[in-house]
């Protein structure tokens, strides 16, 4: 991978970053307990459990290395991954 694709990627990760951060309410109204992995400021997958979502992303041919990964706790709480 090269710089310019190296650069794309990361602008890609925070767009997803951002728009996960404007919607929080919204997930967090449907998702709460669930970590989410978006892809193009969409829902890619979700799970509770962090190692499943991972083995579905690769599942799917995704690597979760470069997406974005957050996850939605009780309380309002935010980890991000």
């Amino acid at each position: 991978m090269n710089e310019n694709e190296e650069m794309k990627q990361f602008e890609e990760y925070e767009r997803d970053a951002d728009w996960f951060q404007e919607h929080f309410d919204e997930l967090a109204e449907k998702y709460v307990g669930c970590v989410l992995a978006v892809k193009n400021r969409k829902i890619l997958a979700t799970n509770e459990d962090i190692d499943v979502l991972i083995r579905e992303l690769r599942t799917k041919g995704e690597n979760p290395a470069v997406l974005f990964i957050g996850s939605i706790l009780p309380g309002d709480e935010i980890i991000i991954l």
